[in-house]
């Protein structure tokens, strides 16, 4: 039967082809699935057989340290070097997020006239 060793949820398409190299190179049997069309599915890599997985999960949980200790080494960006980067992606989002909060407040400026 079947084993779950790595959901997917919340996963950066990296990761997750950091994971998916490291299964294939250990030789591992293994096949994805997605969260479906309603995302009532459960997204992850499984294992065909279960007597895999102690040994899997020893080595996903290195992956896991290894990734954490290069990730922490990773200065997080700015958001000068992100407007930079994607100008419009930026400017685009601020202005959503001004039109949203204007009509959030506008019925409490127009509520007392």
């Amino acid at each position: 039967m079947a084993k779950l060793l790595f959901r997917l949820n919340g996963v950066t398409l990296d990761e997750m082809e950091e994971v998916r190299t490291a299964l294939e190179d250990a030789g591992y049997a293994f096949y994805e699935t997605d969260e479906g069309r309603f995302g009532f599915g459960v997204a992850g890599f499984w294992l065909y057989n279960e007597e895999d997985y102690p040994d899997a999960r020893i080595l996903l949980d290195q992956l896991q340290a290894e990734r954490s200790e290069r990730m922490q080494q990773v200065p997080p960006r700015r958001f000068s070097e992100l407007l930079a980067e994607k100008p419009m992606a930026v400017i685009t989002m601020l202005i959503g997020v001004m039109i949203v909060l204007a009509f959030s407040v506008w019925p409490f400026l127009t509520a007392f006239e």
